[in-house]
């Protein structure tokens, strides 16, 4: 599931990223950032997903904000 996820988040971030947004004839380009995590032996209550999502995102923010990341295997 936690590949599906990434999949899904990648084709995601790239359709938005590929689609300009014009307001009063300017054009605003946007970026997106998506941690993916998902219940396991490792992640096995909420709060440990949440915080798997939550420094996910931490490393793809620090990706130049355009990027999605998986969890690291184990909680620091």
């Amino acid at each position: 599931p936690l590949d599906g996820a990434g999949i899904v988040a990648g084709r995601l971030r790239e359709r938005v990223c590929a689609e300009p947004v014009f307001f009063d004839g300017v054009e605003i380009s946007f970026t997106v950032s998506v941690g993916v995590c998902a219940h396991s032996d490792v992640y096995a209550t909420g709060d440990a997903v949440l915080d798997g999502a939550g420094r996910a995102l931490q490393r793809a923010r620090a990706n130049d904000g355009v990027a999605v990341a998986l969890p690291l295997v184990s909680l620091p």
